[in-house]
């Protein structure tokens, strides 16, 4: 697939914020390394929610699930969040496939504000109570003495799957935050 702006409404889904393109590339890049020789065909259907002023909308992200359910996506991921009760609107959006066509699994973080997200829920991580196939990460930090601890500004509470490193990412684009 070429892919699709939803923020700006045009087949340019290049990202002003390289934070996505970013997750994509370690996506193609994990899945390459762990598979070898036997590598996937694992591909990446560009699609960005975000305007030129940064602004999200639920409306973009769901019509970009929309898109993104339809044209076959086995895995889509969210590397966005918020709080609010927009889960119901983003799971219709999930729910739009098709007879025969399979759910995607669906990649969310925990967020970034240090709070229980059990507590106080942050979408689309508390997609899973209606979603099963939801799978919530959050971050680690590595301490001085090689030991391991949740990063400090990383969310937290008993719905998040999987923790990973949330420091020292390298990426072969030039910038310098993502």
């Amino acid at each position: 697939e070429q892919g699709y702006d939803f923020g700006d409404g045009d087949n340019d889904p290049t990202a002003e914020n390289p934070h996505g393109d970013f997750v994509g590339r370690s996506i193609l890049y994990m899945a390459d390394l762990l598979a070898g020789q036997n590598s996937p065909k694992v591909r990446i259907m560009p699609l960005k929610v975000m305007d030129k002023k940064s602004q999200i909308t639920v409306f973009n992200v769901t019509c970009a699930t929309v898109f993104a359910v339809r044209h076959g996506a086995q895995v889509i991921n969210y590397s966005m969040g918020g709080y609010g009760g927009y889960q119901d609107i983003l799971a219709a959006g999930i729910n739009t496939r098709e007879e025969g066509d399979c759910l995607p699994a669906i990649v969310t973080s925990a967020g970034n504000d240090s709070i229980d997200i059990s507590v106080l829920p942050h979408y689309f991580s508390n997609l899973r109570d209606s979603l099963p196939e939801v799978i919530t990460v959050n971050a680690y930090q590595t301490n001085p003495n090689d030991t391991y601890e949740m990063a400090p500004y990383s969310n937290y509470g008993n719905n998040v799957d999987l923790t990973i490193t949330g420091e020292a990412l390298y990426d072969t684009y030039p910038y310098t935050d993502v």
